[in-house]
């Protein structure tokens, strides 16, 4: 009986452990990451420029008349390069912005312009104030046309 037992039972002897399966050791691929960081990097760059040229949404000056036709001289003051209406016009927005007739989004907006333009770069500030001008929804002029007769 022993003999069958031997059979049955592992063998616990040196000879058991040459006959288990000898399995090769891991090796670890080495992936080269320099692609994925490459490409990683462009879709943050792409990413990035998209952003920043991305058309924000531009800032609405209202629907005061006065405001309007400040917005308008301040046109004609940076166009005709008149460094006094640039100044003037400047002020009334300021007091327009204090009687809160003149969002503070456009104010901002404007003042940046004014800015650009007190450092004689009038070019890019008429072109500037230009697409402000354009960018308004016409709420204003919603009522000019409804003068019908009856």
């Amino acid at each position: 009986m022993q003999d069958t037992n031997a059979r049955i039972r592992p063998q616990v002897g040196t000879a058991a452990r040459s006959r288990r399966r000898r399995t090769a050791p891991v090796q670890v691929r080495r992936v080269n990451s320099v692609p994925r960081v490459a490409a990683l990097l462009g879709m943050t760059c792409l990413a990035a420029a998209i952003w920043s040229w991305y058309p924000r949404a531009t800032p609405q000056m209202g629907t005061d008349e006065k405001v309007a036709h400040t917005v308008n001289a301040l046109f004609t003051a940076i166009t005709s390069h008149n460094a006094e209406r640039l100044i003037h016009c400047e002020l009334t927005m300021h007091a327009l912005e204090a009687e809160g007739k003149l969002p503070q989004p456009a104010a901002k907006r404007l003042d940046a312009i004014v800015r650009t333009a007190h450092e004689q770069q009038w070019l890019p500030a008429a072109q500037s104030l230009s697409k402000f001008i354009q960018a308004q929804t016409g709420e204003r002029d919603s009522n000019r046309g409804s003068n019908k007769r009856s």
